[in-house]
Order: structure tokens, then sequence, then C-alpha cells
């Protein structure tokens, strides 16, 4: 073979090699992006100001209505915690109760599936 071919071919084949690990490796950060941005607890001051846009509450009704809101973005957020949580127990009881029923092939799907969805 003629060395101009060889070295064209270790070329594409490097382009190749560079292009899927770069894929890979992006695909990887969107990922952990996306999950920590849905795992995260609720930001209080963005909630704020979307029920302060919502409400658009009189200049003597703001503070009132910031308490109130605080208050209640805690307890949103405690609820949000506890509920992910009890989602993540409820899927791995569901993965234990069809493990002796699937083939290994199966379960590698689901728990592919639910990796990305905990």
């Amino acid at each position: 073979m003629n060395i101009k071919i060889k070295s064209a071919i270790v070329l594409l084949i490097t382009l190749a090699i560079g292009l899927g690990l770069g894929m890979q490796i992006d695909r990887m950060i969107l990922k952990k992006k996306i999950r920590e941005r849905v795992h995260r607890p609720p930001d209080s001051r963005l909630f704020m100001r979307i029920f302060e846009r919502i409400i658009q509450p009189e200049e003597s009704q703001r503070e009132q209505v910031r308490q109130i809101i605080q208050e209640h973005t805690k307890r949103l957020a405690r609820i949000d915690s506890t509920a992910r949580s009890q989602f993540a127990e409820a899927l791995d009881s569901l993965r234990h109760d069809l493990k002796p029923v699937l083939s290994q092939e199966q379960l590698d799907r689901i728990k592919e599936h639910t990796e990305r969805i905990e």
C-alpha cells in the first residue's frame, strides 16, 4: 500500500475516534447538567419572582407576600426531596421484583432507562 494511503487511513481513523469520544463526552456532560438541574431544590428567589409576577402585589402587600412565599418554598422543597427519595425507592423495588422474571439483557435495559430518570 502506498504511504499516502496509509497516512490517510490512519488520519481518518484518528478523526473518527476523536469525534466518537467528543460526542460521548459531550453527552455525559449534558446528562450531568440536566440531572443537576432536575435534582436541585427549587430556587426560592426564582420562585419568589415568578409568583410576584403572577400576583403583582401592591407595595403595601409586597413584604407580607414575600414572607408567605418564602415559608411555602421551604415546605415545597422538603416535599420535593421526600418525593424524589420515595420515587427512587419505588424504582428499586420494581427492579428487585422484576429481577427473577426478566433476562439480563432486559434488566440492563431497565437499568439504563431508570438511571436516566432518577
